[in-house]
């Protein structure tokens, strides 16, 4: 290997063409690279090989990467690791500035994709997506198998066609608010009401600059609810507390702040805004100390 020389495992794959080497050192090897096997102890040339792989082998892959390898061309060529990586795995990373690629092949940077590997992805995502399963990036990449960057580039493409949108760091089927579509501040907030939990984020342990602002913005696109002036609780944990507080009731039925206050386990300086919130928003109506259902929840 050029005028370095050193010590390797040298073990043959059955029914291939292929071998693996196991340095003593990690080596920084390219696809292609030439090498010249001598056995340790002796003079004679044992092999002569072309490096066809460099990366971490998973259990999954070793039968259907091994047929495909073997199958390289005899005379490899710039070209032949893409054309490999593309049967293999569907895709390859380029950073070329002019890369132009080719028919049936879909450029979306750094990676190209095959077009019919990509559009079979697509759909085995809305597939899932479709069943209600709401799923995180990094489940999408530990149940599809593929590279976490791909999948993230996937997932914005399907957003940008509205098949898809994010809520609470999971993907969803359809149309809707996209969380990481907010500045970072906006994200920052959000998240720290949502650790909160029904606990309710206070206006006062707001540190961020200009968090106010963005609490009434997030109010606005329906991420969170202001119980009060000074109260926000992550619209999720409000509905859930709404779902609570209504249960089996049906319009007209009534209930009390103390029911309110049990079924929720909120204190009274956070059961009452509750209440008042739920006013607001058509759930109930008060008639002095109790509260008049107005409608089922479904």
């Amino acid at each position: 290997m050029g005028t370095w020389h050193g010590t390797a495992r040298l073990s043959y794959i059955p029914n291939t063409e292929l071998a693996r080497l196991v340095f003593e050192k990690p080596m920084p090897l390219l696809f292609g690279q030439r090498l010249a096997m001598i056995q340790k102890g002796g003079s004679g040339l044992q092999h002569g090989a072309e490096v066809v792989w460099t990366d971490y082998i998973f259990g999954y892959q070793k039968r259907r990467l091994y047929d495909v390898l073997n199958n390289l061309p005899q005379q490899l060529q710039p070209e032949s690791q893409r054309q490999m990586l593309l049967v293999l795995q569907g895709y390859f990373e380029c950073h070329e500035v002019d890369f132009k690629p080719l028919e049936q092949q879909t450029f979306i940077a750094p990676f190209c994709f095959d077009s019919q590997w990509l559009a079979n992805i697509s759909l085995q995502i809305e597939t899932l997506l479709n069943a209600g399963i709401s799923m995180a990036s990094a489940e999408l990449c530990s149940r599809l198998r593929i590279n976490d960057a791909v999948i993230e580039l996937i997932m914005q493409r399907l957003k940008q066609q509205d098949k898809v949108h994010l809520s609470y760091g999971k993907w969803c089927s359809g149309q809707g608010d996209n969380e990481d579509d907010l500045p970072q501040v906006a994200l920052d907030i959000l998240h720290q009401i949502r650790q909160f939990g029904k606990a309710g984020l206070e206006l006062n342990k707001v540190k961020i600059t200009g968090g106010k602002k963005w609490l009434r913005q997030l109010s606005h696109q329906k991420y969170i609810t202001a119980l009060d002036e000074n109260i926000y609780f992550d619209m999720g944990v409000y509905l859930a507390l709404v779902k609570a507080v209504i249960a089996d009731h049906q319009p007209h039925d009534r209930i009390s702040m103390t029911d309110i206050k049990d079924r929720t386990e909120l204190s009274r300086k956070y059961s009452i805004p509750l209440a008042n919130r739920m006013e607001k928003d058509g759930w109930v109506k008060r008639d002095n100390d109790e509260r008049i259902i107005l409608k089922a929840w479904q």
